[in-house]
């Protein structure tokens, strides 16, 4: 079986290319003849759609290249390939409008709030329409060493930072996320058409720096923000996902303490 993925110098990519997954050396998913081209010279036999705007902010401000890459880059590559596809996702496609005891399932009706998470619903709804098998694979807020630098710093030199206590999320370190994913690929013939890889936990982003200052040891406080800011774009509130299928599965699962000490070795 040949693996490829899109994005593969992007933050899943690049841990997926560590795991053996080849990556499909496209510069530019809008360019149909080039995605055309580069799939029809590596022919793979499944393709793990890494590639994607996801910055929430930027997506908002520019609609109209969140939907160019993802929409657009979606069909382009449907359009080039018949293999297995395997669609990348997020809990953005919900709207975090639930109760607070329980988190998303499969099969919950998506309902987007920003741009962001509307395209990569369209980009779900888009996979759907492959030649050949394709599957949806949703997780939450990841995270690593690099991503938490900045915040990392600032509170182990003593500052504090104010972090939001509404918007909860099921992190998961991205290394996490890739073990699951590859063990996806491994089982295929017996994943389902939509399936949840995220944390164990879900909690808000203020906690979460919570853990991470104990874990890490960082002298810094971290301050819980019970306002919605002004302006900000549109996000669900109450996210996170259910991995309770994941877990009959044999999905590999893990905590946000089992990603934070991965993080205190520096990955």
């Amino acid at each position: 079986m040949k693996v490829y993925c899109t994005g593969h110098i992007g933050l899943v990519g690049t841990e997926l290319v560590k795991q053996g997954v080849k990556g499909l050396p496209i510069k530019d998913i809008t360019d149909r003849d080039e995605v055309k081209s580069v799939i029809g010279k590596k022919n793979p036999d499944i393709i793990i759609h890494c590639a994607s705007m996801t910055d929430v902010d930027k997506c908002e401000a520019n609609s109209k290249e969140a939907f160019l890459v993802n929409v657009l880059g979606v069909m382009n590559i449907l359009n080039a390939f018949n293999g297995t596809f395997i669609y990348l996702s997020t809990d953005h496609v919900f709207d975090g409008k639930k109760n607070w005891f329980w988190n998303y399932q499969e099969n919950h009706q998506p309902n987007p709030l920003n741009v962001y998470g509307f395209t990569k619903f369209e980009g779900e709804a888009m996979s759907k329409t492959a030649y050949g098998k394709s599957y949806i694979v949703r997780t939450s807020k990841l995270f690593n060493a690099k991503m938490m630098q900045d915040d990392i710093e600032l509170l182990l030199s003593g500052q504090s930072k104010e972090f939001t206590n509404l918007i909860r999320r099921s992190f998961l370190h991205v290394q996490h996320f890739v073990s699951g994913l590859m063990y996806f690929v491994e089982n295929i013939d017996k994943m389902p058409p939509i399936l949840h890889i995220s944390g164990t936990d879900t909690m808000s982003y203020a906690q979460f720096w919570d853990k991470a200052r104990l874990v890490l040891g960082l002298d810094g406080k971290v301050e819980h923000r019970n306002t919605e800011l002004k302006d900000a774009t549109p996000r669900p509130f109450k996210g996170g996902l259910n991995v309770g299928l994941a877990k009959k599965l044999g999905v590999p699962l893990y905590s946000v303490i089992d990603g934070l000490y991965l993080v205190k070795e520096g990955k």
